[in-house]
């Protein structure tokens, strides 16, 4: 599974079916940076197709429920563990120059999600300043002709 669709699988409820622009959001929640509900829509159908979720109704995802495998329930006698069995997993200490790069790499990527809503807002504004400009010489000409 792709690192993507493992992230739309974690934003796929397990009690209430969600829509797809629910899981959207909950994925950007959760620190995602997929911005094209396509992508999401086509993950969400891979893991259908895959069983991991179902289609509760048309465009409402849900876990599926995992069901006790009873095979791996009768397994042969279990060794008793030991303490040198476990290894320890300790994390070394992270360099402070490796932190910044992370949050200066996540900071680029938030400024980049700052400039692309930047860019569709202001598309949008300028159509609605067209189509009001539009009105407007409407409203001219029909008070011209009465």
């Amino acid at each position: 599974m792709s690192g993507i669709a493992q992230k739309v699988y974690a934003a796929v409820p397990c009690a209430a079916p969600w829509s797809v622009s629910y899981i959207h959001s909950e994925m950007q929640r959760l620190g995602s940076s997929t911005r094209d509900v396509r992508i999401v829509q086509g993950c969400l159908n891979s893991l259908k197709d895959a069983g991991l979720i179902q289609e509760a109704s048309k465009g409402l995802f849900v876990r599926t429920q995992i069901k006790p495998n009873p095979a791996a329930d009768s397994t042969p006698q279990e060794q008793p563990v030991t303490q040198q069995q476990i290894p320890a997993k300790q994390k070394p200490p992270r360099n402070p120059l490796a932190i910044l790069n992370e949050l200066a790499a996540k900071c680029k990527a938030l400024q980049d999600e700052i400039e692309l809503a930047a860019l569709e807002i202001d598309e949008y504004v300028t159509a609605k300043d067209g189509d009001a400009a539009k009105l407007k010489q409407l409203q001219t000409l029909l008070k011209s002709l009465s």
